[in-house]
């Protein structure tokens, strides 16, 4: 069976090459208020997962240091968490 890259380079379309981040995402944790059967992340209102401030500094260290452009908070209902507001 052919690779990916190899058939990318024989159809004139790789190899393939990073060239920069445009988005650093982060889920900020499992609480919700709500509890959705769509819900991609498997949040509600029992979760106890969330980010921790020192995780939250990590994040603000990484956006200091590279230059990416867009920060998208993610997680149950990402407002729910306390880092909130210092992430934002």
């Amino acid at each position: 069976m052919i690779e990916f890259e190899e058939k990318l380079v024989q159809i004139g379309h790789g190899p393939l090459r990073a060239v920069g981040v445009e988005t650093l995402q982060v889920n900020v944790g499992k609480l919700c208020n709500q509890t959705c059967r769509h819900c991609h992340v498997d949040a509600g209102p029992t979760r106890t997962e969330m980010m921790t401030r020192e995780t939250a500094e990590q994040v603000v260290g990484v956006l200091r240091r590279y230059p990416i452009p867009n920060l998208d908070i993610t997680g149950g209902a990402p407002e729910l968490n306390s880092n909130f507001d210092y992430l934002v």
